[in-house]
Order: structure tokens, then C-alpha cells, then sequence
């Protein structure tokens, strides 16, 4: 079945068209969420039902629940329609039609309850009215309530045979905790209409009425900002446990996130539009058109659903069960609420054939219906798909200008919430989620003060736009470059006296930036270093690192017995560090290194020197060095430094392999280490004891027997000592 070829229905889309002029706001599947709520709200006041093709009488109603930021025009959008057109609707049928249906209805019941009973029909009916009269006035709807002053309004619309019981909250963020009892309430009489009475202690002086048999409709429509709802407290728990238990399934859902367009027209244009969205004419016909469906004459009005519509309605409900079938059994709410989709759907193909004045559900009815009840459960999908509270905290530090407090994140954020505890961890978790997604947390102290702030790196997956800048001069004349790795390796290596710096400087872009720290433009993606004060060899290092990208090239004074030579190393990301983080940045990554790089060449303006005699070792095509674990100020590279200890008194190259013998990688860093210590001529036994001393260093250690079948067994065929 492609529900996404179904249309819309027509008299709805042009209510739409008026509010997204009126409203200035284009998302029409927001909007049409709202109508199908009010044509149902109009059809269960009226008492209107779906007759199936067993016979029994669906009651026409509907639950909504729509999401959108403060300002969306939710409720500008609901007094247009309530006011201008709807409202003759409700001024009719509270004025005339609930009242005469009313007394027609008592007198009616009083005759047939006479008949039973054999009482007296004038007692019975002036009982009747008494209960009628004693409920209060009627309410068309509400925002708030209790379970008993629910049960008590449902008297009055029992007996008047007209009416529904339509609760419409706002901010649910707010509110939803008060009116759980009232709600679980709804939650039984959305069905039928029906709810089992409580039993309570009566006396001569409160006794208790009349049982009235029926069936009384019921509407909910509640509105919410997502910020305040999916708190991550006990909002969102309360909320996700009532979608759990039925409302999932019952309600249709509207997430409204699309940018309003309207800062980009002109006054001009907006003021066309609002004269021309909807005239007084057009809406005062909109409005008289709503108004006669009030009629008394239509109250109670039963639309059959023939047997092609029935059988329509059959396919549409195993189209639903079998794609329910295929969702993960941790997908509880989406999953209850696909399997139950097509119940609301036939109830809205109802409110559509009433709002039709039609004399039966059609397949076109049902068709709309099923488009609408679709678009709600992509709605619901990405609801419970919010953003975890630690997840929005993590994009909030990185687009945030400023550092914060934790003052400032309780007053900014309604989800930062709950104890110490809670709130740290919250903080632990959202700097593990930047970590896996770019973004970098730091967190520093001011007078005892703790600042945490965000910022979110830019990718740097294929090494495509590598940040350089180069001269023939010393000082000036320096131009801006992003080569591919590929080609930087090959135009900077392969010429003399070419100057280059890994950040670009003011006026680069056309060949005439002056190599100084006040013209820097923060942003770099790999990381240089010195390497002249190692006896490690350039060869050895390349193959120490591996799969790692890099480009090592020697500079002029390197000889075979000297090594000296530049350590080029692409990052995952660009970061936009200043003087000082640019500082620590590569002293941080300068401790992970397997050699001693020259630290005096940790400046931002540091250049570097080319020549066309430089032998080069390179890997272009291997993986990148995370530039997280390096960031200044992050747990993670808090985490790198507090290592320092561990590795006291281990050379260079130790302390690389036990930093990066984690899980997944311990075999193959140590037999690359085993194959270095061949190339430095040892033999067996001195490769097995060095190995294996390593290996006891390292966090998780292989098992002597693992680490004999797999690494030593592997070196041992290198008893030759030849390089690998």
C-alpha cells in the first residue's frame, strides 16, 4: 500500500492554506494535525459514529499531541480557528442544539427508564433534569481538571445525548505532571466513551444518581515545547510512560521544527499575503458552512462504512500489523502505535465524512485519514527520537559564544536539572558524545569558578583541503593553500628553499601574508614536528606507525647516524586553537610520539623548510590521528596526562606502545615494536624478553600463552633480524 501517494483532504487543506498565511508559517503538516483534531472535536460533539462492518458503532474522536518552540504560532493558529471559523459552530450548538437535544433526550430516556420500572415518567424525568441542572453548565472544552470532575461532566452529555468532553492543554512541560490522574481517565474512555464508576459511600444526604448508560466522547489536544518536555527528568518519564500505556497509540502527532521563512521576504510581500490569504468573505462562508453542521437534526448521525471501504480499512490494518512485525521489540511505543494506527485513522475518515456531509465513509475518506495518520507517525518517530539531554548539552557548549557556569547551564537549560550527581554525570556523558562527534568540552577554573566550553570541529575524513601556507621568503609573501594530502607531499618535497606554516595568515589569499602571530587565521588540520635529538631512524618510525598517516622528510643536516627530520601527521579534524591551546595542543600530542620532538617549535608561526634533496616515507591512504585525545583542557587529554606517571622511565618508543596497546590493536603494536627491536639487531631472546617486558606495562596485557602463539611466534621467523 503507498500511503505516500494519498492526498490530503480538500476542505481541510484550505483551512490550512489560510493559517499558514495568516500565520506566516509554512508547515502545513503542523497545521494539519490541528484540523484533523478540530473536525473531529465538531464530529464528537455532535455524537457522530463509524458503523463497521460488524456492526458496532465506532465513536468519532480524536487525541493530538503537538511539539513546537515558543512562538511557532500554535496558539495564534487555534483563535483564528475557534474565532473566525469555527466559532458560529460552537455559539450554535451550545446556544441551541446541546440544549434542545438535551431536553429531548431526558424526556425520552425518562419514558423508556418509566417503562422498565414502572415509576412515574414525570418523576423520572424531573430527576433527571435535576441531575442535568445540578452538573453545572456544559463546557465545550477545558484546560484542566480531576478525574471526579471528569466523571461528573460526563452526566450532562450522557443525558443530553449531544456534547464531548474535550480537555486542551498547553506547555505539557508545565502542566502533565498535575493531570496524570485526569489523563490515565482518557485513557479508558477513548474507545467507546465508556469508564466503570467508582463506588463511594452514600447517606440521606448525598446520595447517589441515577446510572445513565452511553457514551460520552472524548478529545485531548495538548501542546509542548520540546525543550521543556524531553527534560531528560520527570517530565519526559512521566510523558514516555503515559505513550507507553495507550496515548502512543490513540494520538496523532505534530513536531513542528521548520524554520519560519519570513525574515526573507519584504514588508511588501508579507502585507500581499495577509490580505490575500483569506478574505472576511471567504472565511465568513467557511464559517456558515461549519455553523449548519450544528444542526440538531445531525446529532447522533451514524456513517457505515461499505464493504469496499471495510475491506479498504482491512488492508490498511495488515499493512500496519506487518510493518509493526518488523520493529525491534525495543521500539515499544512506535511498534503498539503502528499495529493500532489504522483505529485513529477510521476514526478520522469519520470527522472527515461528517465534515463532508456526507452520508457514509468513503475510500477517499480513508485514504485522507490514512495520509494524516502517517505523517503523525513519522512525527512520533522523531519525538522518541529526541536528542538525549546529554546530547543537547554537547551541541549547546559548542554553539554557545561564550564560556558558562553552572549557574548560567541551570538557567539556560530546563534539562539541566537534579543533584550533583546527576548533573556531572550528564556532563561526562555529554563530553563522551562530542568526543565520538566532534566536539570539544573543556573545562577550566576562575577563582574557584569551574567554565565549560563547547566547540564543534570540522571534519577532515579524506584529507582533501590540507591548511597550508608557503613562500620563497622568510618573513612575507606567504600564500594560502588546501592541496590534498597527495599533492602537498608532492609539490612542498619536491622543491628548495620553500617555507611553509600549517596556519594560514591575513591577506594569504593573494600572496601576501607577513608570517606573524598577530595575522593568524585560527584553523589547522595536521600537526608538525622537529624530530632532531632521536636515534630512532625515519624508516623505523614509518613503520612504527602503520597504518597511521604521515609524511616524514628529512632536512639537510640529517645523516644516517644523526637522524633529523620532519613529522607530518593529518587529524580527523580542523581545530581553531589560540596561541597558548596551539601550545599545549602539541605538547600533548608531543607525549604520545614514540620520539622526542623539539618543543621550541610549538608556535602557531612556526615555519618549516622544504628541500629537494629530503628522502620521504609517507602513508596516504591509512587513518588519521584523532585530534580529540590531544585537545587542551578535555577529559580526554586530562586523561592522556595523568598517564605521565605510569610511563616514568620508559624511552620514547615504550611509552608509545604501551599508550597505544588498547584493545583491538595490543598484537599488532607489539609486533611492530618486536620487528623495530630486529632492525636494531637483537636477537631472539633479547626480542622475546623486551616484548614481553612491554607487554607487562601495557593496561589489559595479553596472556603469556596468547602473547607466545600470536606476537612472538610471528617475530620468531624474523631471527634473522631483516627488516619487515
Amino acid at each position: 500500500m503507498k500511503t505516500e501517494s494519498f492526498g490530503y483532504h480538500p476542505l481541510a487543506e484550505q483551512v490550512v492554506d489560510i493559517l499558514c498565511t495568516r500565520v506566516q508559517n509554512q508547515d502545513r503538516d503542523f497545521f494539519r494535525i490541528t484540523l484533523a483534531y478540530y473536525f473531529s472535536k465538531l464530529a464528537s460533539n455532535m455524537h457522530v459514529s463509524v458503523r463497521t462492518a460488524t456492526k458496532s458503532h465506532m465513536p468519532v474522536n480524536c487525541y493530538a499531541v503537538s511539539f513546537a518552540e515558543s512562538g511557532y504560532g500554535k496558539n495564534y493558529s487555534m483563535n483564528i480557528l475557534e474565532d473566525q471559523i469555527f466559532g458560529k459552530f460552537q455559539t450554535k450548538f451550545m446556544n441551541e442544539t446541546f440544549i434542545n437535544k438535551a431536553n429531548e433526550s431526558i424526556a425520552q430516556k425518562a419514558i423508556e427508564i418509566s417503562q422498565l420500572s414502572g415509576e412515574d415518567v414525570n418523576d423520572v424525568e424531573a430527576e433527571l433534569l435535576a441531575d442535568f441542572q445540578k452538573s453545572g453548565h456544559f463546557l465545550f472544552d477545558f484546560s484542566e481538571g480531576s478525574a471526579p470532575a471528569l466523571k461528573q461532566i460526563r452526566k450532562p452529555v450522557l443525558l443530553a445525548g449531544a456534547g464531548a468532553i474535550s480537555l486542551e492543554l498547553d506547555e505539557l512541560g508545565c502542566t502533565f505532571l498535575n493531570l496524570t490522574e485526569i489523563l490515565t481517565a482518557f485513557l479508558e474512555l477513548y474507545d467507546t466513551g465508556k469508564i466503570k464508576e467508582k463506588i463511594r459511600v452514600v447517606s440521606a444526604e448525598n446520595k447517589r444518581s441515577r446510572p445513565v448508560p452511553g457514551q460520552t466522547p472524548t478529545n485531548f489536544f495538548g501542546f509542548g515545547t520540546p525543550m521543556n518536555v524531553f527534560d531528560g527528568g520527570k517530565v519526559e518519564e512521566a510523558i514516555r510512560n503515559f505513550l507507553s500505556i495507550g496515548f502512543g497509540r490513540r494520538s496523532f502527532f505534530a513536531y513542528g521544527d521548520k524554520p519560519r521563512e519570513l525574515g526573507s521576504k519584504t514588508t511588501d510581500e508579507i502585507y500581499n499575503a495577509l490580505i490575500s490569504g483569506a478574505s472576511s468573505t471567504a472565511l465568513d462562508t467557511l464559517a456558515t458552512y461549519f455553523e449548519k453542521l450544528a444542526d440538531k437534526s445531525k446529532c447522533g448521525t451514524v456513517l457505515p462504512l461499505n464493504e469496499s471501504a471495510s475491506k479498504f480499512h482491512i488492508d490498511y490494518q495488515l499493512h500496519c500489523v506487518r510493518r509493526s512485525d518488523t520493529l525491534s521489540q525495543y521500539r515499544g511505543i512506535e511498534k503498539v502505535e503502528l499495529s493500532n494506527r489504522h483505529v485513529k485513522a477510521l476514526k478520522l475518515a469519520g470527522a472527515y465524512a461528517f465534515a463532508d456531509n456526507a452520508t457514509e465513509v468513503t475510500i477517499d475518506h480513508l485514504k485522507y485519514a490514512i495520509r494524516i495518520t502517517e505523517d503523525s507517525g513519522i512525527a512520533l518517530g522523531r519525538l522518541l527520537n529526541q536528542p538525549r539531554p546529554h546530547t543537547r548539552l554537547a551541541n549547546f557548549l559548542s554553539e554557545y559564544e561564550h564560556a558558562v557556569t553552572e549557574s548560567d547551564l541551570i538557567d539556560l537549560l530546563p534539562f539541566y536539572s537534579g543533584n550533583v550527581s546527576q548533573k556531572r554525570d550528564m556532563m561526562n556523558l555529554a563530553t563522551a558524545y562530542g568526543h565520538r562527534h566532534g566536539i570539544a568540552i573543556t573545562q577550566y577554573k576562575e577563582a574557584d569558578v569551574v567554565f565549560y566550553h563547547g566547540s564543534a570541529l570540522i571534519p577532515n575524513p579524506d584529507n582533501a583541503e590540507m591548511v597550508i601556507t608557503y613562500s620563497k621568503d622568510i618573513t612575507d609573501d606567504y600564500t594560502n593553500f588546501t592541496p590534498g594530502l597527495d599533492k602537498l607531499v608532492a609539490k612542498f618535497f619536491a622543491k628548495q628553499s620553500i617555507h611553509y606554516c600549517n596556519h594560514h595568515f591575513k591577506n594569504g589569499e593573494v600572496g601576501k601574508g607577513s608570517r606573524a602571530k598577530t595575522n593568524i587565521i585560527e584553523g589547522f588540520n595536521f600537526a608538525i614536528f622537529d624530530i632532531d635529538e632521536d636515534k630512532m631512524s625515519p624508516a623505523n618510525l614509518s613503520k612504527l606507525l602503520g597504518d597511521t598517516n604521515h609524511v616524514i622528510a628529512t632536512t639537510k643536516s640529517h645523516t644516517k647516524a644523526d637522524p633529523r627530520y620532519r613529522l607530518i601527521l593529518p587529524l580527523t579534524h580542523t581545530l581553531s586553537l589560540n596561541d597558548e591551546q596551539y601550545k599545549q595542543f602539541c605538547r600533548n600530542f608531543a607525549f604520545w610520539l614514540p620520539v622526542k620532538a623539539d618543543t621550541s617549535a610549538f608556535q602557531r608561526e612556526k615555519k618549516f623548510r622544504t628541500w629537494n634533496t629530503s628522502q620521504v616515507w609517507s602513508k596516504l591512504d591509512g587513518q588519521n590521528i584523532e585530534a580529540m585525545q590531544f585537545y587542551p583542557s578535555t577529559s580526554v587529554s586530562e586523561q592522556l596526562i595523568s598517564r605521565h606517571g605510569k610511563v616514568v622511565g620508559l624511552n620514547g618508543i615504550q611509552r608509545w606502545v604501551v599508550l597505544n596497546c588498547t584493545e583491538g590493536q595490543r598484537n599488532q603494536v607489539l609486533y611492530r615494536y618486536g620487528c623495530i627491536l630486529a632492525d636494531h639487531n637483537l636477537d631472539a631472546t633479547q626480542i622475546t624478553k623486551k616484548v614481553t617486558e612491554i607487554n607487562n606495562q601495557i593496561a589489559s596485557p595479553l596472556s603469556s600463552d596468547e602473547l607466545q602463539a600470536t606476537v612472538l611466534k610471528s617475530l620468531d621467523s624474523k631471527k634473522s633480524a631483516k627488516p619487515y
